[in-house]
């Protein structure tokens, strides 16, 4: 039913309260629930339920006392039905004016109707409510439809409607389809609530993106394909229930009628003799013994054998006698005593049992119509019958459906004879019939609509709409990698799959291809909800603020690695470059730009955290910690590989790579500052990248050529170092304190130290590092966190001992204050130190005392340590 909903982009009605009230319905009817978590859907399931089953289990189950309480029960259901017509042609259709169609196909109309009004769903819930009108006594009253279910009508009436009912079990299909819809629905907003707590989406994001859910729950293709099969299915399914009843030949059991009309031809002889063996007769015959047993005498038992008898095979077509009463009064007529006229005339008709109209046209005409010229009137006196038969207390308990009445009468000799026949064990049998067929009409009509549509689906619709799903994921999280997983599928070679493929590899490209970054624009221009033929929207999307970490790494000596290697230069570029994006994306980072010797990395904040806000202090950030620290760990970790991977190391052995007469190793600097940046396109039509502009990107590329002249791979700003957790800060040493380029303050610089010409340990596998990033504490304080446990952590820092900490402390800061001649005491004890055990000295000691010893170790005048020096490389 959701699929027929107006999807139409004109403008329905120009009052936005409308609108709105049309939304309020539509969540009303979708989504509405009260405590007990029965929404309306729920609760119209369970009304379909009813009106299916509900009457014919009050003829198998209930006493005629509880049948007012069934109709009030049948009015309500009535209500509800009319009640979910009128919302559903409300809520979910758009009028389209100014745009003539025609309805049914032949009504012109100057306006259009898109939607469940007027829909093939439409007049099926229309057939469902008017079928309702027989089942409620004081409707089927109004409409005179109550003679219909009463004598020889009796079973062209249960025909129809058994037919009737029938049409409502297509609500079950319609009821179906949507119970499906919430329930994909639901998973829908499990995965973007997934979404929205990585960040990755905004709150608005998600909930507009939610409400495109309701709007277009399945590809138009298959809403389309899958509502015509499941049209077809259930046309077919109605002819034949309508047709097949049709073209059965009916069995009418005539005995009792027959047995009636003999009794009057004999009382109206007045051959009392044989109207007393009739009698006799038809009282044996169609004896009452209980409303489920029925007993037919053995014709060749003897007389005197009571245990002769057999229960008969065909009792439901028998029917048994309540009352049999003739007129006028004959005392000889019955066997053993007979009763005056014990139920009156005024009692058969008070009770229903007699049709009022009936009798007193009867008695005026003495003819109850032109073709049944037997039929006789009610005799004008009350009393003065031969009863022989009479349960007048059973009649009473006899609904009128479950009784048939015969009256024959003659007009000449003012005889008549009244018989009534209880049918109620087969009327109890019509209706465990009726709900066994309605059962499995219920499950051909699913299990056809599932059948037919099924091939369609998995081979056409199920594709598609999974090159929809494809598509809208990479939508809605550019950076998350699609995997198709086609092990248990057998068609893996056909053409929708080869597309799904396609599409696969083409959004893998995209999202290789324009990274983190260019999230947006590949959010923009693969949205489903956009017009096909808009052109492709790539640099006019505004810049987004964002704040990250921003790592900037560069290959050293790369001039002379071009030179000669030549072509080879980009296996050894794409061998470096996999060891850095490697073990950035293990630590959540990702790859922006890739520069040839130079690479781009980010670590961004979520979105939601900061929600586009400037001049945010991102130390108070409590997601800051674990970014931070990821950031720092992934640095460190590249550096241990490019120290032990195969690829890398084996351009150690390569003798024309030799450089001033040494071997050639791998050297990258590496630095890492947070703070904002522009996140966006920049470029045109003919070539666009997505990247970051921002003071904060240039920063981390200084901090990196910096690293150079402090003789480490990696240095980090003093936002960055603020940001880290208080245990990665342990692990960190100040080494200056500058003034860069582009920077109004100074700021500290810190290092992880990492000695890299060692033997390093075996790389742990990816999967293992990845468990490690994702189950990474920032605020974990035991014994075994990851710098005390770590292999590579402990190993690269190996050198540089707690006592070398100290006194480099004290050398930097008696720098900073003024006292070189000290600071040049500690620094020089410390590259000593170094240079004893191996290690080849130390580069920031080295560093500073290079600079204070270019002036003679004295300040220069005006000297502040707040401010330090100036970093004189970028």
């Amino acid at each position: 039913m959701d699929s027929q909903r107006g999807r139409s982009k004109d403008v329905t009605f120009s009052c936005s309260s409308n609108a709105e009230a049309k939304k309020t319905t539509n969540f009303f009817l979708d989504r509405a629930s009260i405590p007990i978590n029965l929404n309306f859907q729920d609760t119209m399931i369970w009304v379909t339920m009813f009106v299916l089953f509900g009457d014919d289990v009050r003829i198998l189950s209930y006493p005629k006392a509880d049948d007012e309480g069934f109709m009030y029960l049948m009015i309500i259901s009535l209500v509800l039905f009319v009640l979910e017509l009128l919302l559903y042609s409300w809520a979910k259709t758009t009028i389209i004016f100014e745009k003539p169609s025609t309805i049914l196909g032949a009504i012109p109309v100057p306006f259009t109707v898109q939607g469940y009004l007027f829909d093939f769903y439409f007049w099926l819930d229309l057939m469902a409510v008017i079928s309702m009108f027989p089942d409620i006594p004081p409707i089927a009253n109004a409409i005179g439809l109550t003679s219909l279910g009463t004598g020889t009508n009796a079973a062209a009436y249960g025909k129809l409607g058994r037919i009737a009912r029938m049409v409502r079990l297509v609500r079950l299909v319609k009821l179906y389809k949507v119970s499906s819809g919430r329930a994909q629905r639901k998973q829908r907003e499990a995965e973007l609530l997934e979404l929205t707590k990585k960040g990755v989406i905004t709150l608005e994001e998600y909930t507009e993106k939610l409400q495109q859910t309701d709007t277009n729950k399945q590809s138009k293709v298959g809403a389309e394909l899958s509502d015509q099969l499941t049209r077809r299915v259930i046309a077919i399914v109605l002819i034949m229930l309508c047709v097949v009843p049709l073209l059965t030949v009916l069995e009418v059991q005539m005995g009792p009628e027959v047995a009636t009309s003999y009794i009057q031809k004999l009382n109206k002889n007045g051959d009392t003799r044989n109207l007393r063996t009739a009698i006799s007769s038809t009282m044996e015959q169609y004896s009452y013994y209980s409303p489920s047993t029925w007993v037919r005498k053995n014709k060749d038992c003897p007389d005197d054998d009571k245990n002769c008898d057999e229960e008969d095979s065909m009792k439901a077509n028998f029917k048994s006698l309540v009352y049999l009463g003739v007129y006028p009064y004959n005392e000889f007529v019955c066997d053993g005593e007979t009763t005056p006229f014990e139920l009156p005339y005024n009692s058969l008709v008070d009770d229903g049992i007699v049709d009022k109209d009936y009798v007193a046209e009867a008695s005026k005409t003495g003819v109850k119509s032109e073709r049944e010229k037997d039929y006789y009137a009610w005799p004008a006196a009350t009393d003065g019958y031969s009863v022989c038969d009479n349960n007048a207390e059973l009649i009473r308990k006899l609904r009128p459906g479950e009784m048939d009445v015969f009256l024959f009468g003659d007009d000449s000799s003012g005889s008549s004879t009244l018989a009534i026949f209880s049918v109620k064990t087969q009327r109890q049998e019509d209706a465990l019939y009726n709900v066994l067929t309605t059962v499995f009409v219920a499950i051909m009509l699913l299990l056809g609509a599932h059948t037919f549509s099924s091939d369609a689906d998995k081979l056409v619709l199920e594709p598609i709409q999974s090159m929809m799903d494809l598509v809208e994921k990479v939508a809605e999280d550019p950076s998350r990698e699609i995997v198709l997983d086609y092990s248990d599928d057998d068609n893996v070679n056909y053409e929708t799959q080869l597309i799904e493929s396609a599409i696969q590899k083409i959004t893998s490209l995209l999202r290789v291809g324009f990274g983190v970054a260019g999230s947006e624009i590949i959010k923009e221009n693969l949205n489903s909800s956009n017009d096909s033929d808009q052109p492709l929207d790539l640099v006019d999307s505004p810049g987004k603020l964002i704040y990250a970490a921003f790592g900037f790494c560069d290959i050293h000596e790369f001039d002379h690695l071009t030179d000669k290697l030549e072509v080879q230069i980009m296996d050894f570029v794409n061998d470096v470059a996999t060891v850095v994006h490697e073990q950035v994306h293990t630590w959540a980072g990702q790859c922006n730009k890739n520069l040839g010797n130079s690479f781009l990395m980010t670590w961004r904040v979520p979105y939601a955290a900061t929600g586009g806000q400037s001049n945010i202090d991102v130390t108070r950030l409590s997601a800051m910690r674990t970014i931070a620290d990821k950031a720092m760990i992934g640095y460190v970790k590249v550096v241990a590989d490019l120290n032990r991977d195969e690829k890398v190391m084996s351009y150690r052995k390569r003798q024309d790579l030799n450089l001033d007469g040494k071997p050639f190793k791998v050297h990258m600097g590496f630095g890492l500052h947070i703070g904002w940046g522009i996140e966006g396109p920049v470029g045109s039509l003919q070539k666009v990248d997505a990247t970051y502009l921002s003071p904060h990107v240039n920063m981390a590329a200084r901090l990196e050529t910096a690293s150079r002249q402090y003789g480490v791979p990696l240095l980090m700003s003093e936002i960055f170092f603020r940001c880290l957790s208080t245990k990665a800060k342990e692990q960190c040493r100040k080494l200056d304190r500058v003034s860069v380029k582009g920077s109004v303050q100074s700021i500290d610089i810190y290092t992880f130290d990492a000695y890299q010409d060692q033997q390093l340990p075996v790389r742990r596998a990816t999967k293992d590092e990845e468990v490690k990033s994702n189950e990474y504490d920032p605020d974990y304080e035991g014994e075994d966190d990851i710098f005390n446990t770590d292999q590579d952590l402990i190993a690269l820092k190996r050198h540089f001992t707690p006592e070398l900490s100290e006194l480099h402390t004290k050398g930097v800061g008696s720098y900073l204050r003024g006292n070189w001649q000290e600071a040049n005491k500690y620094l020089q004890a410390v590259d000593d130190k170094l240079r004893e055990t191996g290690y080849g000295g130390d580069g920031p000691s080295q560093t500073l005392i290079r600079y204070m010893g270019k002036r003679n170790f004295t300040p220069d005048e005006g000297w502040d340590e707040k401010k330090g020096r100036a970093l004189t490389s970028k």
